[in-house]
Formats: C-alpha cells, structure tokens, sequence
C-alpha cells in the first residue's frame, strides 16, 4: 500500500511535465534529486545554495 509521500511523489511527476512551477519542503535528499531540475537549500531561513539538483 502506497504511503502518503509515495502519493505526493505520483502527483509530482504527474504534473512537472507540464509549464508549472512546484514549491516544496523535502529533507530527504535523494526524493528532491530525483524530482528536481533546479534546487534552492536554506540553512536557517537563508539561502545557503542554488542551482541542479545535482550540484545542490
């Protein structure tokens, strides 16, 4: 049985092909690398990097 992250990770993937934006807060890296093209991470509010998913 599907968890609720495993549910928002379906719908992710189901609407990033599209010309759509999508915010969200991810402390697991590997689920951000995996639906990412472009990551900001904030260390204490603040901009700590941005850029790939594989260079954050």
């Amino acid at each position: 049985m599907p968890t609720g992250a495993d549910r928002a990770v379906e719908l992710i993937r189901d609407i990033r092909g599209g010309d759509t934006t999508i915010v969200f807060v991810e402390h697991l890296m590997h689920v951000v690398v995996n639906l990412s093209d472009r990551v900001t991470v904030l260390d204490q509010g603040r901009r700590a990097t941005s850029g790939s998913a594989a260079s954050a």
